[in-house]
């Protein structure tokens, strides 16, 4: 069944949105909230995670769950893949650029459920692969919306050279160190090292956008309607990097570690 989703979502180009900023004290992706019952047919889901986009346009949602181990030993983590189209399945505000997916007694058949004692002892380095892709996807995705706003600069021969060029080398520069840590990828394999590098790059990246976007939409000044619409919205996708886990701030303290030889935690 998953390899049969995972061929519907390439090939119907379906939306999949990750939902790991759950309500609750200490909740994350390595201690999701959301819990699981036994049911007839498979687990019944129930809980709160927000999304910063596509819920509302998503077809799947995958979300952490805790859920009963198969041998009936205590709880293990697990992540759900959930059609949208699922009954007990609802979206609803939760603040400025948030939303709220509710999943009230959402039945998830067996095969759409990937628990973390059937990765072999494989999980550290199965997060350790998706942290750092996570970051290098997110920071690709926010960055490519700055430059098509930086390109827009460019082609406008109102703006001087200097600001062009200005904007230009911060961009490309910042694009080229991201390009820089998806090679180490598929070089040599997502080790600690490169999580940590691929989180210098996203905060480097996300510092750069700061300044990049509030100049380049001041530059394009006086468009016509159509265009000054364009240019909000690609000013607002691409100021969402700094919303995305983990924050710069929480990072702060394992990051400081780390530079002094201890383990790299995700806060």
């Amino acid at each position: 069944m998953k390899s049969m989703l995972i061929e519907g979502v390439a090939a119907s180009n379906r939306l999949v949105a990750f939902g790991f900023a759950e309500e609750g004290p200490g909740a994350g992706v390595l201690a999701p909230s959301m819990t699981a019952t036994e049911g007839p047919d498979g687990l019944r889901i129930s809980g709160v995670t927000r999304t910063r986009s596509l819920a509302r346009s998503m077809d799947l949602l995958i979300a952490g769950v805790t859920v009963p181990r198969a041998d009936g030993a205590g709880e293990e983590s697990a992540l759900a893949l959930v059609p949208t189209e699922s009954d007990g399945v609802s979206v609803s505000e939760a603040g400025t650029e948030r939303e709220q997916v509710t999943l009230d007694d959402v039945e998830v058949p067996p095969d759409l459920l990937v628990r973390a004692s059937a990765l072999d002892g494989r999980l550290d380095v199965l997060l350790t692969a998706g942290f750092a892709w996570y970051q290098l996807l997110m920071t690709g995705s926010h960055l490519g919306a700055a430059s098509a706003l930086v390109e827009r600069v460019l082609l406008d021969n109102r703006v001087p050279e200097s600001e062009r060029v200005r904007l230009l080398v911060e961009t490309e520069g910042a694009m080229s160190a991201a390009e820089c840590v998806a090679r180490r990828i598929d070089d040599g394999g997502p080790e600690e090292s490169t999580l940590a590098d691929s989180l210098y790059v996203r905060y480097c990246v996300q510092e750069a956008l700061f300044r990049v976007v509030p100049r380049a939409v001041e530059l394009l000044g006086d468009l016509d309607s159509t265009a000054s619409d364009e240019v909000g919205h690609l000013a607002t996708c691409a100021n969402g990097l700094a919303l995305q886990p983990p924050a710069r701030f929480r990072m702060a303290g394992s990051l400081a570690a780390y530079l002094v030889d201890g383990p790299l935690t995700i806060a």
